[in-house]
């Protein structure tokens, strides 16, 4: 069996994050590979070996990631949340944290590495050596749906890149606008464009990882993902169909609310179920998609970073332009055609497909 590494933002809190990362875990598990998943220290300088240094950074960025994290839940939900993503974790073999450069290249020893889904190469969050593997000597490099989370890229980071991608065999991203960037470095080799990993398995694998949530009573509601502020009129829109058609609102991100509580598994089962589903999440409109429940999409409000453009690019190439919010809702937002959609699902799954037969199986391009 040959060996492959995974390396991709570790977030042990975020669900498009988690279940990404599971998505590709369970493709390449597919082609029978043992794969595991680096759980990287985003605090190590890469030609940094001090391991004191660099676990102290480590420590006191968690001690502020819990006190922020336990404002936003409560110390008793986010500790339910916790357990339900270290659950859905345990599915995925992770290696131990790393805390120098030196401990990282023990694991410079496997066949394939891989870099992705996720916003990997987004210039602001991610885009480090790691993600780029310099430094590896051994293994093939691929590129699985990456993302650089923007438009386009300044020079001074092209030209850091570009040979660095150059060592990879095969390179797909996730966006258009992330294969315009590659194609303007003008490699040795074809960028493919693929949709997010979690769209290219199939829906009974989804659906054999729900779970119901601990706190849910009423098996009617609209869902609520929204990761900015959600606008005044839209919130009164929503609410008024609940209240006149009987249906119990679920506000995912609700602070102190027992549904922050809910980890990757019952987030699943809550797309799955749902009404409707109102978000200004990418994740969140791909399981709309994925299980055909009705959605409603609004841009993102109250954020720094511009994540419309991935949604916008989304429902253009799935045909559902119409679900993104105009101003207005009637009662045929409750109402999808989604015949058009599981099409485009079902074509973009065999090109997934192709795609990783010959990264895998040949030297790419």
């Amino acid at each position: 069996m040959k060996k492959g590494l995974i390396v991709t933002l570790y977030d042990d809190s975020n669900y498009g994050n988690k279940l990404q990362n599971y998505a590709v875990y369970k493709l390449l598990r597919d082609y029978d590979i043992d794969v595991i998943n680096l759980k990287n220290n985003r605090h190590l300088n890469y030609q940094d070996n001090n391991y004191v240094k660099s676990y102290i950074k480590f420590s006191l960025s968690k001690i502020k990631y819990f006190i922020k994290k336990r404002r936003t839940y409560g110390l008793k939900y986010y500790k339910e949340r916790k357990n339900n993503f270290k659950n859905f974790s345990m599915q995925i073999k992770t290696s131990n944290r790393y805390f120098s450069y030196k401990n990282l290249l023990k694991y410079d020893n496997n066949d394939f590495l891989f870099v992705g889904s996720d916003q990997v190469w987004n210039p602001f969050m991610a885009l480090d050596d790691l993600t780029l593997f310099k430094g590896f000597k051994k293994g093939r490099k691929i590129s699985i749906s990456a993302s650089f989370g923007v438009s386009d890229i300044n020079e001074d980071i092209s030209s850091r890149i570009k040979n660095l991608l150059n060592d990879f065999s095969s390179i797909s991203v996730r966006e258009e606008s992330g294969k315009k960037i590659v194609d303007s470095l003008k490699l040795n080799k074809k960028c493919r464009l693929l949709v997010d990993p979690t769209m290219a398995i199939k829906k009974e694998i989804w659906e054999n990882q729900m779970k119901k949530p601990s706190c849910m009573t009423n098996n009617k509601y609209i869902l609520l993902a929204f990761l900015g502020s959600i606008d005044d009129n839209l919130q009164k829109q929503i609410y008024k169909f609940a209240n006149e058609k009987e249906l119990e609102i679920v506000n995912l991100y609700k602070k102190n609310s027992c549904w922050t509580s809910c980890g990757p598994k019952e987030f699943l089962f809550l797309e799955k179920n749902a009404s409707l589903i109102c978000t200004d999440s990418f994740h969140a409109s791909v399981f709309g998609i994925i299980f055909n429940t009705p959605i409603l999409v609004t841009g993102r409000n109250g954020t720094k970073e511009n994540m419309n453009s991935r949604i916008e690019t989304l429902l253009s190439k799935f045909g559902l332009k119409s679900r993104k919010y105009n101003g207005n809702l009637d009662d045929s937002i409750f109402e999808t055609n989604y015949e058009f959609a599981n099409k485009i699902l079902e074509n973009e799954q065999i090109k997934y497909k192709e795609f990783l037969d010959e990264a895998l199986n040949n030297e790419g391009e």
